[in-house]
Order: structure tokens, then sequence, then C-alpha cells
């Protein structure tokens, strides 16, 4: 049996399965994200300090042996079973250049990431064809060959947990733009700041802990579980959060106008705290076309991301 290994790598964990290039998983295994490349070790760096540029070759060091490290472990599955492995499929954070398998650019949620030749390294590691992409493009590509956006001709893809990102598919293509960037809308600015930067996970708890002075380190989980228990600043937060991202995408679906939007991530998972004020801008908006228009939650859930790397090799290798 031919199989394919998928990756997803994102700012809190590393997530691999071994698939024939459905959605199903044969093994799979998952790892933290290192310490090392977490953006905490940078703070207080000078950036033109020897230190600074040594924080970022160990954080990029550290991703990718510990990318190769879940890989190994699914190799061995895949031999152990009597399987033949074709090749591997990468989605990750950060600006992909598909053709070469370079990260172009990143935000900081990985250390060291921008620069990374994935693919080459990777390659050299296991001696298969390794295909590299943004990892909300292969959860965009696993949403429409498998879930919530199957079926629909142009689907709208939108991720928001550690950040926040988009990536569009049109007649079962993904639309990339001329430089890679297409559905970059993490950057799309909110007073001053990138979206990313306000509405992701990460900023949600940092904007509740300044503002209650809270000294002990707090996560959107920490913040949910008050929520639900009663906590009514930390209901306050979330709904807060979600209503003004919802304020800022709502004209990204007036401008790309598609089939359907598919949300998911680690923050809509929160469940109607977050959800109802997160849709409520989309009701709101001056054009009909994006007060009708059809969102749905991501059905692949956490998995989407591994599912669509394993769809990007098989795909690339003629498995499907």
């Amino acid at each position: 049996m031919d199989v394919v290994i998928g990756i997803d790598v994102g700012g809190t964990k590393i997530a691999a399965h071994l698939t024939d290039g459905s959605e199903k998983s044969i093994a799979q295994t998952s790892v933290p994200t290192p310490p090392d490349a977490h953006p905490s070790v940078i703070t207080g760096l000078d950036e033109d300090s020897p230190g600074y540029a040594e924080a970022f070759k160990r954080g990029r060091m550290a991703t990718m042996q510990a990318i190769i490290g879940v890989s190994r472990r699914l190799v061995v599955e895949a031999r152990h079973q009597g399987m033949t492995l074709r090749g591997i499929g990468i989605g990750t954070a950060g600006q992909i250049d598909p053709m070469r398998g370079i990260v172009v650019d990143a935000n900081p949620n990985i250390i060291g990431w921008r620069g990374t030749r994935i693919v080459d390294e990777l390659t050299a590691a296991f001696g298969v064809p390794v295909f590299a992409d943004n990892d909300v493009r292969t959860m965009a590509m696993a949403e429409t060959a498998h879930g919530a956006g199957q079926g629909f001709e142009s689907v709208l893809c939108i991720t928001v947990g550690t950040g926040i990102g988009g990536a569009m598919v049109q007649g079962g293509k993904l639309i990339y733009g001329a430089h890679y960037s297409a559905g970059e809308i993490g950057y799309i600015l909110a007073y001053g700041k990138s979206i990313e930067e306000v509405y992701a996970g990460p900023a949600i708890a940092r904007a509740f802990a300044e503002e209650y002075q809270l000294h002990e380190r707090i996560t959107l989980v920490d913040i949910s579980r008050r929520a639900i228990s009663g906590d009514t600043a930390a209901r306050q937060a979330i709904e807060s959060a979600a209503y003004g991202l919802g304020q800022h995408l709502a004209p990204v679906l007036a401008f790309v106008d598609p089939d359907v939007t598919v949300v998911g991530g680690g923050v809509p998972s929160i469940g109607d705290i977050w959800w109802a004020p997160f849709l409520h801008p989309f009701t709101e908006f001056p054009l009909e076309s994006v007060r009708g228009a059809l969102i749905k939650p991501a059905a692949l859930g956490s998995r989407a991301g591994m599912i669509g790397a394993g769809v990007l090799a098989a795909k690339k290798l003629g498995m499907a």
C-alpha cells in the first residue's frame, strides 16, 4: 500500500499522520513546538546582538529536529505495516514558496523560521519527494476535499488560533498570488496593529492579563473556562475580540465573495461564546451578499492541517 506523511507545523504543536491521501489516519503523532522556537526566547534581546542571531538559529534547528522526529516515527510505522512511503507533505505557518519549499517570510510565532529550506532538509533526511505549503492553505485543501468546503466552487478558509490566516480555493485549486501571499488576512490592520496581534488567541489572553493586572501566566483556554463558569469579565474579553474580528473580516467577504467561508482554528473551538459575536458584524454589513454569506465552522477540527498536508502530497504524486 502506498502512503504519504502529512505534517502540520504550528506555533503550539507539530502534528503528523500516515495516510493514503484521504482524511483517514493510519497512524498519527504530535509533539509540542519546541521551547527554543517560542517568541519569548528573544524577549529583551537587541536585534543586532549575537544572542538574537543565535536564538534564531536554535529556534530553526529545534523546529526542524522536531519535524524530522515525528516523521521518523511514522516512517518506522509504515515499514512495520509493510507500506511504501511515497512522499511527505508539510503545511507550516509563514509565507511559503511552494515551488522551492522555502519559508519566504514568517511571523514571530516560530522563531528563526524565515529562510528555512524545508523541502531540502526533509528530502535529505528521508530520500522521498517533499512538498510544502502554508498551513492555512493545507487546511483549505483538507476542508475543500473532505470537509465543510466540499462541493463548493469557491471557498475562503480562515483560521484563528495562535495566529490568523486565510486561503482561497477556486475550482479545486489554491490561489497563490504573484508573491505567494494571497490570503494573508492576518496582516489587516486594526488600531495600528495587525488583526493577528489583536484578535488571535495569545493576543486575547495578553490583553485580558494586562487589563486585570494578572501576574500569573494565563491562556485563552483559562479565560474560556472562566467565561463558561460565569466570569463576566472573561466572557466580555472573548465576545469583544470575536466581534472586533468579525468587523474586520466582513469587508473581506465583500471583496472576495466566495460561495462559502470556512472558519477553523483553536479560538473558534471555544464555542458559541465566540461564534455568536463573531457572526454578528456580518449581519450588519451594508451589502446583502455579506449579510447572507454562508459561513461554516471547519469540519475537520485540529486534524485539518495534517490532513491537508497529506492531500497535498498525494495529489502531487498522482495518488488522489
